[in-house]
């Protein structure tokens, strides 16, 4: 099951969940009949209007955080834009933890500021990714260039980020071939420390991990962008 199929389905549960939890949904329909201008069905129960009330708000509320995961599910909306609602909708939760990569000469702002490095989309991701044998299938991977997560990057002196959402790069990411098959390998083995459950707040042991997994995917990315030259050279 993909990441975002799986987040679905559990949003429908969840929100299945609180609708059975609410015991006044079965008065909601007093909201209509309590007038007593349409007759009232069998099976509509009586109850007070406080609860009807009550209930009718929680499944305002609920449709609303609907939509919105919907939004991010079918990429109406951004992660960033995703966080920056479900934060003004919900109680806040637990800081999430956040595994950086930490390798960059040039800040995320002065790449998008001078327009150098490769190409900032999916297909140079992927292609390097392949070439470096790095998967990412069923990853979210995510191309950020707005100011406030820039800044962020900048200040954590970042060119990606990995939590339990996915994979965040940075313009600085895209500098230079190397550093994104660093980058994206770094980060697809914050991916799987997730996937374990092996994330928490100490990270020390964690970035030691991806680092020293850099390199091997380096020597793949070489050896293979090396043949696809000779390749593309018929040589």
């Amino acid at each position: 099951m993909s990441g975002r199929l799986g987040r679905l389905v559990g949003t429908l549960v969840g929100v299945a969940l609180l609708l059975l939890a609410f015991p006044g949904t079965a008065h909601a329909c007093e909201l209509v009949y309590q007038q007593g201008m349409i007759p009232q069905p069998a099976g509509c129960s009586s109850g007070t209007a406080t609860a009807a009330a009550l209930t009718v708000t929680a499944a305002v509320a609920i449709g609303v955080v609907t939509l919105t995961v919907a939004g991010y599910l079918s990429g109406a909306m951004s992660r960033s834009e995703f966080r920056a609602v479900l934060a003004a909708l919900l109680p806040a939760p637990p800081a999430t933890v956040g595994l950086h990569s930490r390798r960059t000469a040039i800040t995320n702002q002065e790449v998008l500021r001078q327009g150098i490095g490769l190409p900032r989309t999916m297909e140079t991701v992927l292609h390097h990714a392949e070439l470096a044998g790095i998967d990412l299938q069923d990853v979210d991977v995510e191309i950020v260039e707005d100011t406030d997560t820039l800044r962020y990057f900048d200040f954590m002196g970042a060119c990606a980020r990995t939590d339990d959402l996915g994979i965040q790069l940075g313009p600085a990411a895209f500098v230079d071939a190397e550093t994104l098959v660093r980058t994206l390998g770094h980060e697809s083995i914050h991916v799987q420390q997730w996937r374990d459950n092996r994330v928490n707040s100490n990270v020390v042991a964690l970035e030691e991990e991806a680092y020293a997994a850099e390199d091997g995917f380096v020597e793949r990315w070489q050896r293979a962008a090396e043949e696809e030259r000779e390749r593309a050279t018929g040589g």
